[in-house]
């Protein structure tokens, strides 16, 4: 009878029966509804588990976890009774909706900067990166997130910036200046920033990367100085 309230149905408006339920059942999710219903009947799984959508009296849809059990069998084997539960997931389903629209925002507007922006969690696994990273390891995006720093900078690099993780790991903000390698050409000066992201705890789960290519600026430094100390020379020259 709760089950049936929840979704706004009288006890005596829906059928103990499976056929009954089917028709409840979003057409969309149908196919792998019944498709993981009848892995549980051939007996490839322990449980059958699906999220799927179940139409409500007043013609709204509810989003539903479902498990179930067959724990009846005729003499040839095939399911008579099953047991299980229903949870209505629907607020669930809602946040995850709007946390996939808030990550396409985030990366819309990260994937628009020049700078290479990631985020890192305790074990030096990278969790998040924009496009500048694509283009700066040349690899796809499914090529980055989840690796290790070691794996993806390379044993000599990941040497020289683990400190600055640790540190960052530690509660500290830390930007520094090093040189990196390019694949395009020679190594470049690049400038990077470690956020540490705090939880509610006040403990460190990770950190946000922001790298900037400062080669130029580096290299503008340099003529500078060198500009400079040409005209000193010719100036004790005279």
């Amino acid at each position: 009878p709760k089950w049936c309230a929840s979704l706004g149905y009288a006890p005596n408006e829906l059928a103990p029966h499976v056929d009954s339920w089917k028709k409840l059942v979003h057409p969309k999710d149908m196919s792998k509804t019944v498709e993981a219903l009848e892995a549980h009947f051939r007996g490839e799984t322990e449980v059958y588990q699906i999220e799927n959508r179940l139409l409500k009296k007043d013609g709204s849809w509810r989003w539903n976890l479902d498990i179930g059990k067959v724990v009846v069998w005729d003499a040839e084997g095939n399911p008579l009774r099953m047991v299980g539960v229903d949870q209505d997931i629907t607020e669930q389903k809602k946040a995850e909706e709007g946390l996939r629209s808030s990550e396409n925002r985030i990366r819309l507007i990260t994937d628009s900067l020049p700078v290479l922006i990631s985020y890192i969690d305790r074990q030096h696994y990278f969790r998040f990166n924009n496009k500048s990273y694509e283009d700066w390891f040349e690899k796809p995006r499914n090529e980055i997130t989840g690796k290790h720093a070691r794996e993806l900078m390379g044993e000599k690099s990941y040497g020289s910036i683990k400190q600055y993780f640790d540190k960052a790991l530690s509660g500290e903000r830390v930007v520094h200046e090093t040189i990196m390698p390019y694949k395009h050409g020679p190594a470049r000066y690049i400038q990077g920033e470690f956020i540490p992201d705090f939880d509610d705890q006040g403990k460190v789960k990770g950190i946000f990367a922001l790298v900037s290519d400062i080669t130029m600026s580096k290299q503008a430094e340099k003529e500078l100085t060198h500009a400079k100390e040409e005209a000193e020379k010719a100036s004790q020259a005279k």
